[in-house]
């Protein structure tokens, strides 16, 4: 993704995200990689994100994608699939 340079005074939307991550589901951005640090969600609107090094890098955070997919077959052997 593109970085976003902001002046003072300057307001930004948090994007949406542009990345994909199979089996996983987003959940939004956050300034620490494990999620510890403030979280975003896309669309949030900031104004500013005061650091020492006035950058800051938002992770993408992701949750495991719990849903089931069931598919039946009906062969000979009646053979039935849950993911």
């Amino acid at each position: 993704m593109d970085a976003y340079i902001l002046n003072s005074g300057e307001e930004l939307e948090i994007p949406e995200n542009n990345f994909k991550k199979n089996g996983y589901v987003f959940t939004g951005w956050n300034t620490e990689m494990d999620g510890s640090g403030t979280g975003y969600a896309p669309g949030d609107k900031v104004a500013s994100l005061d650091t020492e090094t006035d950058q800051v890098t938002l992770y993408a955070q992701w949750e495991k994608d719990n849903s089931t997919t069931n598919v039946k077959f009906d062969f000979p052997l009646n053979l039935f699939f849950t993911f």
